[in-house]
């Protein structure tokens, strides 16, 4: 059971599922048991980041035990990306991948901060959480570009400071200076590649902070900034445009690069007394920018370079700039700090509460400046879900499709041991901000966005048939079980409807229930261990197998345009030679450290469709000398 509280009619409303209403302005859950109400004050996160999908991730800080972790909502689910630790400073690209840095001792995450630690990379990519850098020194700042490319800066007390680089096989360091030679730090990636990042210069650097600006470009590195001051925060876009902010004689100015020549943009001319400083300068894909400025360090404004010329939007901070030149940013009220927009032909007040409203985001989706009718948006608390419904009378016009996925095995094997088998379908609607909102203990992470989904149509086709078939219409679940056939290939796609009466449709996937070991078998020499039983984890129950070199199966393949095969991994399992149409294509190793059954040994694809002839021959490995065939994959 759910409490959902409007605030706008002050009144508690209880469902079992999550609905919407029109005429709800916010709508928080809340923990249906003072239990659950405990554990939402328990809570602080912070640090939300969100990308063009309405994806967004946090850190959630355990009040208790002052531990953190990173979290991921990924337009359906709240997911816990790491364990608690000394977590801090997530970053989401738009494939919901996710990079973050953690301290640790040695090689373990436990973390006690009266004991000597150092700082690791982690990156999740969609699937499974991984450690990218050692844990020898301090590796730190990271960022991700959309392909999954990371780069990060590095440093060792009394040594040297790298700056590393994932291309997403390997890790490299791309420039390394001593400890008296200068730091490192900052480092930024767009799209191709390329990375800027700001270096400490000389001996005597630590003492004067003299930062430059430096850029690789994919082939050489080159120094953008030559000053006598600090230039830092260097910020990139996919134009290979930089942008950073550069310090100067009590004032600091905002420059750019536009890949010919560095402008200094603001210019600012040195006051007779006191200080004019910019804040960090945010760019989009075309080149505007957003920054802040201000006077002796107080009354800091808005500013926002379009392109072609400066303007001031209003007082504020953290200002944040999406690829239609749109900008959200924090400013004061008198009583405390509350989110701002300006939309490109006037500034909008989107909060209007006692709490502290900051650290807002904003992507490219965003709303119909035209019309002003209602949005959807919603909030992450530490306790759960919250969604509403015209934010402050400030929604726009949802006319953005939704971003809608299917998730299907590409050989059912991997999750069944029978022809019925899971999938998973869902979309967001995507949402354009994310702040965070703070009262006492309790910090949800806010998004606005759009109206929501309303229903989704799940179509299937079998490689049998041209037609494509409705499998679920107009449901509100995510997921069912499809019972398909032996030997068939099934195609399928997903179309999502929001509440606004826009369609999104899904990429086609792909699913192949194998054969069974026994069928379009043409020859046979050994493998005569057959093991067939309902409480087994083998496909259809049954499994073929050998312990002796030399045995081999051949299999007859008609109308395929992929082939292959399905085997058990064990400690005793060992090596087999694979042929296709008479020709050795690949040795294959089933060993694993642990019993692994219906795992896909071996695949490949064909451009057109036509008859192959698989051969599979133990190879008799000593000490593993078994090696099991349990399906045949036949793609169509």
């Amino acid at each position: 059971m759910i409490i959902f509280k409007s605030f706008k009619f002050k009144s508690v409303i209880t469902f079992s599922t999550i609905a919407l209403a029109a005429t709800l302005s916010v709508l928080f859950i809340q923990p249906a048991s003072g239990t659950g109400a405990d554990q939402v004050d328990q809570f602080l996160d912070y640090e939300p980041q969100n990308n063009n999908s309405g994806m967004v991730t946090w850190v959630r800080k355990d009040l208790k035990t002052n531990l953190s972790a990173i979290f991921l909502f990924d337009g359906l689910d709240e997911i816990q990306l790491s364990t608690y630790g000394e977590n801090y400073g997530p970053q989401i690209n738009e494939k919901g991948w996710v990079v973050w840095g953690r301290a640790v001792q040695g090689e373990t995450e436990f973390y006690d901060p009266a004991e000597p630690f150092s700082r690791v990379v982690y990156l999740f990519d969609g699937r499974e959480t991984r450690r990218l850098s050692n844990s020898e020194g301090y590796h730190g700042n990271p960022t991700l570009n959309n392909r999954g490319q990371v780069v990060w800066n590095w440093w060792s007390d009394g040594q040297e400071t790298k700056i590393f680089f994932f291309d997403g096989t390997k890790t490299v360091a791309l420039a390394t200076v001593s400890d008296t030679d200068g730091q490192l730090s900052g480092p930024r990636i767009n799209d191709d590649g390329r990375i800027v990042w700001a270096r400490n210069m000389g001996e005597t650097a630590v003492a004067t902070h003299n930062f430059e600006i430096f850029l690789y470009n994919g082939k050489e590195t080159i120094q953008l900034s030559h000053s006598d001051y600090t230039d830092g925060a260097p910020q990139i876009n996919d134009k290979g445009l930089v942008a950073w902010v550069g310090g100067g004689d009590r004032t600091s100015d905002i420059w750019l690069y536009d890949g010919t020549r560095t402008i200094n943009l603001t210019d600012i001319e040195t006051p007779q007394s006191g200080f004019v400083d910019s804040g960090l300068p945010q760019i989009n894909s075309s080149g505007a920018m957003t920054w802040t400025q201000s006077s002796n360090y107080s009354a800091w404004k808005v500013i926002l370079f379009d392109g072609n010329e400066i303007k001031e939007l209003g007082p504020g901070l953290e200002s944040q700039i999406n690829d239609r030149g749109w900008v959200v940013w924090k400013s004061h009220d008198g009583n405390d700090y509350e989110i701002f927009l300006y939309d490109g032909n006037e500034t909008i007040q989107l909060t209007d509460n006692d709490i502290d409203d900051e650290s807002p985001q904003i992507n490219m989706i965003g709303w119909n400046p035209q019309q002003y009718t209602g949005a959807q948006g919603l909030a992450l608390a530490g306790g759960g879900l919250a969604r509403s419904q015209g934010l402050e009378n400030h929604g726009r016009t949802d006319d953005a499709k939704p971003r809608t996925f299917l998730i299907a095995p590409f050989v059912s094997t991997k999750i069944s041991k029978t022809t019925t088998f899971k999938v998973k379908w869902g979309a967001t609607d995507p949402s354009a901000m994310a702040w965070q909102a703070q009262k006492g203990t309790r910090s949800p992470v806010v998004l606005v966005g759009n109206s929501g989904i309303k229903s989704y149509t799940v179509y299937y086709r079998p490689s049998t048939s041209r037609k494509w078939r409705t499998w679920k219409k107009d449901v509100k679940a995510t997921q069912a079980y499809f019972t398909g056939k032996a030997g068939v290939t099934y195609y399928f796609r997903v179309r999502a409807e929001d509440n606004a009466g826009n369609y999104g449709w899904s990429k086609v996937r792909k699913t192949v229930i194998p054969f069974n070991e026994g069928m379009s078998l043409i020859r046979q020499v050994g493998f005569r261990g057959y093991l067939k039983s309902s409480k087994s984890p083998f496909f259809l129950s049954s499994v073929r197998h050998s312990y002796t070199r030399g045995n081999v199966l051949v299999y007859k393949l008609y109308n395929t345009n992929g082939i292959g095969l399905i085997t058990t991994k064990g400690t005793n399992r060992g090596k087999a030679k694979i042929y296709l149409d008479g020709r050795h294509v690949k040795t294959v190793d089933a060993y694993k450290s642990s019993i692994r059954p219906r795992q896909l040994i071996f695949y490949k694809g064909f451009k057109k469709k036509g008859t192959h002839w698989l051969k599979i021959e133990n190879l008799g490995t000593p000490g593993r000398a078994r090696f099991d065939v349990d399906a045949i994959v036949v793609g169509r």
